[in-house]
């Protein structure tokens, strides 16, 4: 068999940060650049005790987000098109997260450092409607076009305002049963996604062109080898052990406020173009 014979299947599951000033449940700002540790509330920290207060800027930056992407509220059944507007890609929900700290290295220390903790996060999850690098790229570059215009996030990849994951898999054509799939975690521009998502579709056709199975993993793409990296073995749903959290109560929105939102969308790409033509 040659790589002709084989379809990937790419679905994509984009981090977008909204633009506010301020964290989802504290009054922390989130300017980036800022040193270590000094935009962190004791919510931030997760000190014991201490109870959130929810940004509702963030929450109707998501409702924004929805409606301009044609989805339902709240907020699942949207859609992106591509390719000139010909191909749809399904966008299946998009929910609100926060952001994490991360470890800083410095010589044989290592430091954690907390100014992104509880940073507003956009996850815009797509349906696997995605069949090459190309399209994945297209659909990233046309959900970042479609939040830079209604405001709802800068769409900087270089700051980490926007990136994305990219769950990988591929079968014959023809078939319709997916493949085993991989996920590339934190891909931050445009080429890496085109290179990562190449790079693991060649990785996955040599695997079961040898006879062997693919096993469903975490990766990283490691920029200057060009590879994928396995992070650890990827977990099942059941894995992840979500619980409740007693201090979050459900968010009511009012249709009125979900219009009131609606009408103060601006003209869309797609729309602008039309009336050009």
């Amino acid at each position: 068999m040659t790589k002709e014979d084989w379809e990937a299947v790419i679905g994509l599951e984009v981090h977008a940060q909204v633009s506010s000033n301020t964290k989802l449940f504290s009054s922390s700002s989130t300017e980036f650049g800022a040193e270590h540790n000094t935009q962190v509330s004791l919510v931030d920290a997760a000190m014991p005790g201490t109870l959130p207060i929810l940004n509702y800027y963030c929450i109707e930056q998501a409702i924004r987000t929805g409606l301009a992407l044609s989805a339902e509220i709240i907020i699942k059944n949207g859609r992106v098109f591509i390719n000139d507007n010909e191909k749809e890609i399904r966008i299946a929900r998009i929910h609100l997260e926060q952001d994490a700290g991360k470890s800083v290295h410095e010589e044989s220390r290592t430091y954690v450092e907390l100014n992104r903790a509880g940073v507003a996060l956009m996850e815009i999850v797509s349906e696997p409607d995605l069949r090459s690098s190309a399209e994945a790229a297209e659909c990233m570059k046309k959900l970042r076009q479609i939040l830079r215009y209604i405001g709802s996030c800068d769409g900087d990849m270089e700051k980490g305002s926007l990136r994305c994951d990219a769950n990988v898999s591929v079968r014959l054509k023809g078939s319709s049963t997916f493949g085993t799939r991989c996920e590339i975690k934190n891909l931050n521009s445009i080429r890496y996604i085109v290179q990562a998502i190449d790079y693991e579709i060649q990785r996955q056709i040599e695997i079961l062109e040898s006879g062997e199975e693919i096993s469903q993993d975490t990766l990283l793409f490691d920029v200057a080898s060009g590879k994928t990296k396995v992070m650890r073995s990827k977990e099942d749903a059941s894995d992840y052990r979500y619980f409740p959290e007693p201090d979050l109560l459900p968010v009511e929105v009012s249709q009125d406020k979900i219009d009131l939102i609606q009408s103060s969308l601006p003209e869309l790409p797609d729309q602008k173009k039309a009336a050009i033509h």
